[in-house]
């Protein structure tokens, strides 16, 4: 064992068994791995909060939202939610940067001008989508 040389003692270092606390490890950093490729890319929903104001016209109710340019295109999944209930909603009109939603809504938030939070599905998305966003975002390649 002193004077190993990998030339002349092949059969020596062939046969030498690797210690099991290295494959411990190994294993367990490989089993980390997967687990952490597997957790970064299961899906998951991005939602935006606004503030919407129920207006009343027509004998009919809408919600007005506002809005900034970056928020748009605001119909993609047309599923919005008001305090964790899913409603479908139809975009009415859109001037500068209030939009009007026309939705059916429950009875106790149909009042005149009754603020609400309304949490819009923006989109679907894994956190390696979102790393990788901001990493071409700071590089400045999109």
């Amino acid at each position: 064992m002193y004077n190993i040389d990998i030339y002349n003692n092949s059969e020596f270092l062939l046969n030498k068994k690797i210690p099991k606390k290295i494959i411990n490890w190994i294993t367990v950093l490989l089993i980390l791995l997967v687990l952490f490729l597997i957790i970064i890319n299961i899906p998951y929903n991005k939602y935006k909060s606004y503030i919407g104001c129920i207006k009343f016209t027509n004998n009919s109710y809408y919600v007005e939202l506002k809005v900034g340019e970056s928020d748009f295109p605001i119909n993609i999944s047309n599923k919005l939610y008001i305090k964790d209930k899913e409603y479908k909603y139809k975009v009415i009109g859109i001037e500068k940067d209030l939009v009007k939603i026309d939705l059916k809504l429950d009875k106790e938030y149909l009042s005149n001008n009754n603020i609400v939070i309304i949490n819009i599905l923006s989109k679907r998305t894994s956190l390696l989508n979102l790393f990788s966003e901001k990493i071409k975002k700071g590089l400045g390649l999109c």
